[in-house]
């Protein structure tokens, strides 16, 4: 069995046939009999460049994964995307607070940010037409130009502080059935 790499991206594809040619802007190596025994059992490879950080066909196959790392490699992934998820999707604010339901996309961030530097330096400032979620206009006091941010910091730093507990258990973990048990 023979392996092509694409010399521009460091892509790996598997060929079948022992006597496969490279295509053009590809290399071909070969396939040890310890690297088939992991790619049978579910791993994957890695091709890694050169010193030159370049894939120009000086690279070498430096990584077997194991199906465990595989796994492991697409939770991290799947974590992330959930964490951005929940990180840009928003919150309610507690009752006591309002429940206002409050946008934490990066661009409502971006403005609420300026208002709470505005509203630190000038104890009067406060917006007078603020477009909740629900698309109403509110009036944003001072007071609560500087709770919203801090809500909203709050927030964000715990939608990482989750992924990274997630992150150290997916690390510690030694079966793929435990890494397929994590969840957001």
């Amino acid at each position: 069995m023979k392996m092509s790499v694409e010399k521009n991206t460091g892509r790996i594809t598997l060929y079948r046939l022992d006597d496969a040619s490279p295509l053009d802007g590809q290399i071909m190596k070969d396939i040890t009999p310890e690297i088939q025994t992991v790619l049978d059992a579910g791993g994957s490879l890695e091709w890694v460049p050169d010193d030159s950080n370049n894939w120009q066909g000086s690279g070498e196959l430096t990584q077997v994964l194991s199906p465990l790392e595989v796994s492991k490699n697409a939770k991290r992934a799947e974590v992330a995307t959930a964490r951005y998820a929940e990180e840009m999707g928003g919150f309610n604010l507690p009752a006591e607070q309002g429940g206002m339901f409050v946008r934490t996309d990066a661009r409502n961030r971006t403005l609420l940010n300026a208002a709470s530097v505005r509203a630190a330096s000038d104890p009067a400032y406060e917006v007078p037409n603020w477009k909740t979620a629900e698309g109403t206009f509110v009036t944003l006091s001072n007071a609560m130009i500087l709770l919203l941010n801090g809500a909203v910091e709050q927030f964000i730093a715990g939608c990482f502080a989750k992924e990274k507990a997630l992150n150290d258990s997916i690390a510690a973990t030694t079966t793929v059935q435990a890494i397929n048990a994590i969840r957001w």
